[in-house]
This record gives structure tokens, C-alpha cells and sequence, in this order.
């Protein structure tokens, strides 16, 4: 979808077209490499990350960061506010070319996401640099719908952290020559495992004949509960569901009291909202 017939438009909607792989457009950039200027602070890293995907593509042109004092090929800058990632940029070579990276209020995105999100846009607004347009079929960051294109990952903690695939480089390399590299996994973990509990602690009250647990939880966005076992005389190997919800950093629970005298264990496991497990920490206590 084109602004004018050398702006090419970033949405967020997928558009229906006919099946076509890649297409190009627009002219040729007549130097080997496009240099350019940043002053979308937003879109930092995932600038640094796109031209780094493109510029190990095996195509023989390279994105680079302008000299000071130099006027830039292309200009990249902050656009509009917008509800999300998303930008525009003309298309193939262009006198004064720029690459439009939109604002966007972060909150309650999630920070993977989102990352991810935004180095998306820029990989896709710097195929239009570099002449490609968008297409509708294959899996591919030209195009809208690459969510439903692409492979999806195989656990739920995973995102699609290839930019680039097959038919943006062969778009590529159709243009300005070259032979493909190998490409980046498709797949990475975007939320790292949990950690088990810290400084687990339990003790014993006879009057409310019940143990009180206190413990530390280790900071992880998605850390989601704790799950514990107090049992007498050794210690659970496996959970059983009893536990609660839970909050980064010091935490306290209640179990029901003892049913006869001697030593109690209690393990404990942190759980994701991806329902992995970590642990178990374990603490004992004397009943006498």
C-alpha cells in the first residue's frame, strides 16, 4: 500500500492481496552502501538489530551509521503517536529518503513483545529502503500478516526471533547481488526459566497449630505463583497444586498445622504463567 508512489505505509492490518512472493519497486540505490542518521530514540535497539539482519544477509549492500558532519542517504525519525510500533519510509532509492518510526506509549505491553514488535517494523520499513514492497502470502517481514504466515513457535515462552526470511533476502538479492548467508534461528526464548525460591523459612505456631512460610521471590516478569509441600519427616519431590499467587520479592503463607510431633519440611516451587516450575527450596522445622 503506497502513501504516494515512493511511500510505502506500515499498518498493523493484514491486507488481502494475490499470492505473490516477493516484488520490487522504486529505483535501485546506485552505492553499496546507505548510510544513515537515527534520531528515533524509541526504536534505538531495534534499529541496531535490523540493519544488523539486513547487513548479514549476503546481499551486497550495507546499511551503515552516517559520519558526523556527512548528510545522511536516509534519514530515520519519529513519526506520529500511535497505538503501537509502526512506520513508514520510501521506497527504493530516493534523493531525500527517510524511515518514519512511529511513538507509542509502552504500558502494559508486553517488554518481549514489544521488543520484538519494533525490530519488526524497522527491518520491514528498511525493505522498502531497499526496494521491496509488500506482499501477502509467503512468510515474510513484507508482509502484514507475517503472524499468520510464518511457522509458529513450538512452546508458548518462544517468539519467531528471525527478522528476515527467505523471500526478503531473495528480494535482496534480486536487486543488488549477492549470495544468502545462513539464517538466524527461527526460534529464541523471550521469558528465561524461573528461578526457585530464596531464603525459604518456616516455622511453627502452636497456638493457630499452623506453619508460617516466608520466602523471597526472585524478580521474573512472568512469574505467576508458588506451589509447596509441608510433609513430616522427609521432603516432597514433586508438588501437589496447594499454593498461591505470588509477587516479585517477600512473600509469606500460611499452611494447616501439624498432626503429630517430630520434623517437617516444606519444598517449595516458583511457577511461570507458562506453568514451568522451578525449585524445589526446601526448609525444616521442629514440632515438639
Amino acid at each position: 500500500m503506497l502513501r504516494s508512489a515512493l511511500l510505502a505505509v506500515a499498518v498493523t492490518l493484514l491486507a488481502a492481496g494475490p499470492a505473490d512472493a516477493y516484488s520490487l519497486g522504486g529505483k535501485k540505490w546506485r552505492s553499496r552502501t546507505i548510510t544513515y542518521s537515527a534520531k528515533a530514540p524509541q526504536y534505538n535497539e531495534a534499529i541496531q538489530a535490523a540493519t544488523a539482519a539486513w547487513n548479514a544477509s549476503g546481499a551486497r549492500i550495507r546499511f551503515r551509521p552516517v559520519k558526523r558532519g556527512r548528510r545522511p542517504d536516509v534519514r530515520i525519525v519519529t513519526g506520529r503517536q500511535r497505538s503501537g510500533p509502526s512506520g513508514d519510509a520510501h521506497l527504493g532509492y530516493y534523493r531525500r529518503s527517510r524511515v518514519r518510526l512511529n511513538a507509542f506509549d509502552p504500558a502494559g505491553k508486553d517488554p518481549a513483545w514489544l521488543a520484538q514488535s519494533m525490530r519488526i517494523v524497522v527491518a520491514h520499513e528498511l525493505g522498502h529502503v531497499l526496494g521491496l514492497k509488500h506482499t501477502f502470502n509467503p512468510c515474510s517481514v513484507m508482509n502484514y500478516g507475517r503472524d499468520e504466515k510464518c511457522p509458529k513457535p513450538p512452546a508458548p515462552w518462544q517468539l519467531r526471533c528471525r527478522l528476515l526470511e527467505p523471500d526478503d533476502v531473495r528480494g535482496a538479492l534480486k536487486r543488488y547481488g549477492g549470495r544468502a548467508k545462513a539464517f538466524a534461528p527461527e526460534f529464541c526464548d523471550f521469558a528465561g526459566p524461573p528461578s526457585p525460591p530464596e531464603a525459604l523459612a518456616i516455622g511453627y505456631d502452636p497456638a493457630a497449630q499452623a506453619f508460617n512460610l516466608s520466602w523471597t521471590n526472585p524478580a521474573n516478569p512472568y512469574l505467576f505463583a508458588v506451589q509447596w509441600v509441608v510433609q513430616y519427616g522427609s521432603c516432597a519431590a514433586a508438588p501437589t497444586g496447594a499454593g498461591a499467587q505470588t509477587a516479585v520479592g517477600p512473600a509469606t503463607g500460611v499452611n494447616p498445622g501439624a498432626g503429630a510431633k517430630g520434623a517437617y519440611c516444606v519444598s517449595m516451587w516458583t511457577q511461570d504463567r507458562f506453568n514451568r516450575l522451578a525449585g524445589p527450596t526446601t526448609a525444616w522445622v521442629n514440632v515438639p
